[in-house]
């Protein structure tokens, strides 16, 4: 009766067209409808756009339109996953004679910040000197992986939706920090539209999205970072369109229903639970977080035509820190519960 009840309410909910398309700022002109109005601001809305609504169907049908593998390998080989050490904490007790001191007063993330090593893409440069210079639309970002897990670049890397890429993204090791870059296509009114998936710890497929609009006056930049459950074939087929276009208030009701299922349909079913955030950078600046399970993938951009992107994987408990950020947790005399009640307040 429960689940008959869930898909009655998802019936009447896509039939008021509550879990429709979201809904776009307008500025001072209606949003483009037109592949020529393409990057020129936001991306067309199609019916293509739609991809992961069609899990609605949960009661009659799995298949999903999506076109990247489940079981798609990943490029950029990089250093395995960190082992564990559970005696890690207490050696270094031990080590510094097991000397009892009041923990700080006030968590933050430089704390840890400096425990995090550059990775190749850095080599001798820096994010902001990646930013391509003589165009009038352009993005460079990083990422910083404060997890123990590698965050593994899918093989096809990442998804070109509009734009030009001149600092290609890459695989991330743990406790290393990468960069990318991209702008828009010479000589065209266009913007530049990202979209990365990465496979983490065998169990998520960590996303992000970013737009930056050639024309500013009509439209705005987004960000979304989203995690959704490998093991579930239709997570491996979510692409960059769901991304922006999906309503986040969709999402959730998509999790209670999962949440509503019994064991045995829960493990039958090829739907993901999905955490997702996004933000249009217009108006205000804030940070958009998705956390799902142990993990944590946060964000935030500039609103300018040349904006800079950070994003930080952490894990949501101090196990899932890379060795290199628990060792500070030592020198910088910060508990375990300062951590993880910093990642869940983010």
């Amino acid at each position: 009766m429960k689940l008959f009840c869930t898909v009655v309410i998802f019936g009447l909910l896509l039939a008021t067209n509550v879990l429709g398309k979201p809904k776009h700022h307008k500025k001072k002109a209606d949003l483009p409808t037109t592949e020529d109005e393409h990057l020129k601001g936001s991306p067309p809305e199609s019916e293509d756009n739609n991809n992961f609504q069609q899990l609605t169907n949960v009661a009659t049908s799995q298949a999903s339109p999506y076109n990247v593998p489940v079981n798609a390998d990943i490029q950029n080989p990089i250093p395995e996953d960190e082992g564990e050490n559970e005696n890690e904490v207490e050696s270094a007790s031990e080590k510094a004679g097991k000397r009892v001191v009041e923990p700080v007063s006030a968590f933050t993330t430089a704390m840890i910040s400096s425990a995090i090593s550059t990775g190749t893409s850095l080599a001798g440069t820096t994010v902001s000197a990646m930013m391509a210079p003589g165009y009038s639309v352009a993005a460079a970002g990083s990422i910083e992986n404060y997890s123990k897990w590698a965050m593994h670049l899918e093989r096809n890397g990442c998804d070109v939706m509009g734009g030009t890429v001149n600092k290609p993204m890459r695989s991330i090791s743990p406790g290393y920090k990468e960069a990318f870059a991209s702008h828009k296509t010479g000589h065209s009114a266009t913007g530049t539209q990202i979209f990365c998936p990465f496979r983490v710890n065998g169990k998520y497929r960590v996303m992000f999205m970013y737009s930056v609009p050639y024309n500013q006056d009509f439209f705005s930049n987004y960000l979304t970072v989203s995690i959704c459950e490998l093991d579930k074939s239709a997570c491996g087929k979510m692409h960059g369109n769901d991304l922006y276009h999906i309503r986040l208030e969709y999402v959730d009701v998509v999790n209670r229903y999962l949440d509503s299922l019994s064991d045995e349909s829960r493990e039958s079913t090829d739907i993901p639970r999905v955490a997702m955030d996004r933000h249009e950078y217009y108006r205000t600046i804030r940070s958009v977080k998705a956390c799902l399970g142990d993990m944590c993938f946060v964000g935030e951009m500039g609103s300018s035509h040349k904006p800079t992107i950070s994003m930080r994987l952490m894990p949501a408990k101090y196990e899932g820190l890379t060795s290199a950020v628990k060792g500070k947790s030592h020198t910088d005399n910060w508990t375990k519960k300062q951590y993880e009640d910093y990642v869940t307040h983010l």
